[in-house]
């Protein structure tokens, strides 16, 4: 994957996150807790794919 691609996507979900998790825009709590969750799993799973897997692929 582009590099640049990965540090989007990687800024936009943790900008999800935040939102979703910090602020009122999203006024149902269920879910605003699942759209946290989802951008949280995103920004995880590529600092995983980044640190660990990258370097036995």
């Amino acid at each position: 994957m582009n590099k640049y691609l990965e540090i989007c996507v990687y800024f936009i979900s943790l900008f999800g996150y935040f939102l979703a998790e910090y602020t009122k825009i999203i006024k149902d709590e269920k879910l605003r807790k699942k759209l946290s969750f989802i951008f949280n799993l995103i920004a995880v799973l590529i600092l995983l794919y980044d640190f660990v897997l990258k370097k036995f692929i």
